[in-house]
C-alpha cells in the first residue's frame, strides 16, 4: 500500500516509504497498521475528540517516520483512520503508522523514565505526551503528540486544525515496571556431593543438612580413592525447604555450605587436614 503523508488543509502529497524503529523500552510493542486495519487490541488511547466533526471518536498513540526523524502522534479512529502529527508548523497525516502497545500509564513528571516513541533528524529523544487541546477557548478532548522545547519550557505538540499546536500542561506515558514473581519451589529434591580429602577410612558415614532432620538425609554411598588421599560420600536429599545450609558429616560442621534450589547438585568440599571444622 502506498503510504500518503499530507499536510492537512494543503494539496501537497508526499509518498514515502515508511522505515520504523524497534521499541524504545523492553515492554512498549510497536505494531506496523494502516488505514484499512481496526486498531490492534491493546493499543493505548490517549483521549477521545470534542466539539469537532470527529466528536466522540477515540484518540491512540501512534507514529510516523518522517523527514529523518519518527514523530509520534494521534491515530484518528474514524471511517478514515489515520496518523495525525505535528511537524515545522503543520499538522501532518499518514495512512501508515505504529501503534503503542502497552499496559502503562499517563502521568505528569519529569521525562526520566518516561517513554520515548521517536526521535528528530538529529537523533534528539521525542517522549510521548498528552494535553487537553483547547483551541480559542474551546475544549476539543485530549490528544497524543511529541514532547518538544527546551529543558524547563517543554510542551507537548499536537497537529490539530491543520496547524502543528503545543499545550501544556501535559501527561507523559510510562511503562509499568515489570514485577517478575518470586519464584517458588515448595520443597525440593536435591543431590549432594561430599569430598573428604585426608579423611579417616572410607566407609559408611552419615550426612545432612544442618536444620533439618536427619531422616530427610537420604540414602548415601561411599567410594574410596586412597591414590588420592580422599573419600568421595553422596546422597540424594528429599523434601528439602530451598535455602542455604551447613552440612553436617558424622557429627561435625563441614567446612563449606551448600545452597539448594530445585533439582541442583551441590558439592561440598572439606580441605586437607580439614577434618574437624
Amino acid at each position: 500500500m502506498t503510504n500518503l503523508l499530507a499536510r492537512i488543509g494543503r494539496t501537497a502529497l508526499v509518498a514515502m516509504c515508511l522505515i520504523f524503529l524497534g521499541s524504545s523500552a523492553a515492554h512498549a510493542r510497536w505494531v506496523s497498521s494502516d488505514s484499512s486495519k481496526p486498531v490492534p487490541q491493546g493499543a493505548v488511547k490517549s483521549g477521545t475528540e470534542q466539539n469537532n466533526i470527529n466528536a466522540g471518536v477515540n484518540l491512540y498513540v501512534c507514529r510516523v517516520a518522517f523527514q529523518g526523524g519518527v514523530h509520534p502522534g494521534k491515530l484518528i479512529d474514524s471511517s478514515w483512520r489515520r496518523c495525525n502529527f505535528g511537524w515545522g508548523g503543520d499538522e501532518w497525516y499518514s495512512l501508515s503508522y505504529e501503534v503503542l502497545i502497552d499496559n502503562g500509564t499517563w502521568n505528569t513528571g519529569s521525562p526520566s523514565g518516561a517513554l520515548i516513541g521517536g526521535h528528530e533528524a538529529d537523533g534528539a529523544p521525542l517522549y510521548i505526551c498528552r494535553a487537553t487541546v483547547t483551541v480559542d477557548g474551546i475544549d476539543h478532548g485530549t490528544a497524543s503528540g511529541k514532547l518538544v522545547g527546551n529543558i524547563g519550557a517543554q510542551v507537548c505538540s499536537i497537529g490539530y486544525g491543520g496547524a502543528e499546536r503545543t499545550f501544556s500542561p501535559y501527561m507523559l506515558f510510562y511503562e509499568t515496571p515489570e514485577v517478575k514473581p518470586t519464584p517458588t519451589f515448595g520443597n525440593v529434591d536435591a543431590f549432594i556431593v561430599i569430598d573428604v580429602y585426608n579423611g579417616p577410612n572410607c566407609g559408611t558415614g552419615r550426612f545432612w543438612l544442618e536444620g533439618q532432620p536427619q531422616e530427610v538425609s537420604g540414602q548415601y554411598s561411599a567410594g574410596s580413592y586412597p591414590g588420592f588421599g580422599h573419600c568421595s560420600y553422596r546422597a540424594f536429599f528429599t523434601n528439602v525447604n530451598p535455602g542455604r545450609y551447613r552440612v553436617i558429616f558424622d557429627g561435625y560442621n563441614a567446612c563449606d555450605s551448600t545452597t539448594v534450589t530445585a533439582g541442583n547438585v551441590s558439592y561440598v568440599n572439606l580441605a586437607p587436614n580439614r577434618w574437624y571444622c
